[in-house]
């Protein structure tokens, strides 16, 4: 049996109007195809669904069963269109995001200016660190990511661990700076070298970050050694240990907002400072976007300048 749902179509208008020719107005058809989809339902049902008295088409009880199921598929149906007509809208739908912690701060800001003009859509934001954000990639548990620059191979974006394509494009500059306890002795108008800051042991990411990699590809560049005194997992973890003058951090400007304005750091002036890198929107090369996170993927790449420190 094979029940369409043009023939659910056709059988209803034709109960409704009790005419092949009404029907065939109504459904801008000739009446040869009302006929034919009448036909063709009729062989697929043993019992006579129709009948014809006094002119009229009527329904049968077994047509009028019919007739109220086909009501309810049409309905369905009906609503299968709505749906797929809100969703090319962006008037629903769902988007999961996910954010490597350190940019966290503007990208909040950013989701937030987005919810407001697409009230209606769903978001699921993880705030991870980047291993986890790469394993969340992997498994296809997001569409979308926020990061630093992705792992790379033969200049090729791609997961460190699978080695998934990506597909992953620069949106607005990640400025990384130094960063000293408020009023340090460090802080003042001219530049120091990095030569001389070299000399100060730092806190900085754990050995494999992307921050510490290009942290150290910089002072290697300038012939200087980086001084370690202390591994942190994690931005908030550096911040907090400079201002409790552990030593000397470099981080992310997008991330030292708050510190800045509540006098708890303060960025040291440098020489061949800050340090240039970017941030990246990135999803997997095979992953289809939904058109809720084509539109955030493009949003990302116009407006999160605004959100930011600068």
């Amino acid at each position: 049996m094979h029940i369409t749902y043009r023939q659910l179509q056709v059988f209803s208008s034709l109960i409704k109007t009790s005419s092949y020719a009404a029907t065939a107005d109504k459904l801008c058809i000739t009446q040869a195809a009302v006929y034919m989809q009448m036909k063709l339902l009729q062989e697929q049902i043993p019992l006579s669904i129709i009948e014809k008295i006094n002119n009229k088409i009527t329904p049968t009880d077994t047509g009028l069963q019919l007739f109220e199921q086909a009501q309810k598929t049409i309905y369905q149906f009906s609503k299968i269109n709505d749906f797929v007509q809100q969703t090319l809208k962006l008037e629903q739908g769902s988007l999961s995001l996910s954010v490597v912690s350190t940019a966290g701060l503007f990208a909040t800001r950013l989701l937030k200016n987005f919810v407001e003009k697409y009230p209606k859509i769903k978001i699921s934001l993880s705030i991870v660190n980047q291993k986890t954000m790469y394993q969340q990639l992997e498994e296809n548990l997001c569409d979308l990511v926020i990061m630093g620059e992705p792992f790379s191979k033969n200049k090729i974006f791609q997961t460190p661990k699978a080695n998934y394509a990506l597909q992953a494009k620069p949106f607005m500059e990640n400025p990384l700076v130094i960063i000293a306890p408020f009023n340090n002795k460090l802080i003042r108008k001219k530049p120091h070298t990095l030569s001389k800051l070299s000399q100060e042991k730092f806190v900085v990411r754990e050995a494999q970050s992307g921050t510490r990699l290009a942290i150290q590809k910089h002072f290697k560049k300038y012939k200087c050694e980086l001084k370690v005194a202390m591994e942190m997992n994690s931005g908030e973890a550096i911040k907090q240990s400079v201002a409790a003058g552990l030593g000397l951090g470099i981080v992310s400007q997008h991330t030292i907002e708050w510190e800045l304005e509540a006098k708890k750091l303060s960025v040291v002036p440098a020489e061949s400072f800050p340090i240039k890198r970017q941030w990246f929107v990135a999803h997997l090369t095979q992953k289809k976007l939904s058109p809720i996170a084509t539109e955030f993927y493009n949003y990302t790449l116009q407006n999160a300048h605004k959100f930011v420190l600068q």
